[in-house]
């Protein structure tokens, strides 16, 4: 795996673990109805009014860190953060 999808893959997972559920879902819609390749002025516009304050940021730097690898359509962005809050959610709640 390269370093750039392993670091990918580790801002997923400490977005989900650290940010409420409902924040996810909420990112994940705007993910959804984000046409294939947004402009910058779209991602921020999307994540300021669907992300609260203090993970804006980390968002948006998730959502641009996504386009450079081109990995694919903001929606596939938004199944891989519901993917990994779900293992999220199992983890904890068998803890």
């Amino acid at each position: 795996m390269s370093a750039a999808r392993e670091q990918l893959l580790a801002e997923i997972a400490a977005l989900v673990a650290e940010a409420p559920a409902e924040v996810v879902e909420e990112l994940c819609a705007a993910l959804d109805e984000m046409p294939s390749n947004p402009s910058n002025l779209l991602i921020q516009v999307a994540v300021s009014y669907n992300v609260p304050p203090d993970f804006r940021a980390r968002v948006v730097g998730l959502l641009t860190h996504w386009r450079s690898e081109r990995y694919g359509p903001p929606a596939s962005l938004a199944w891989a953060l519901r993917s990994a809050a779900y293992v999220e959610s199992a983890h904890t709640s068998s803890q």
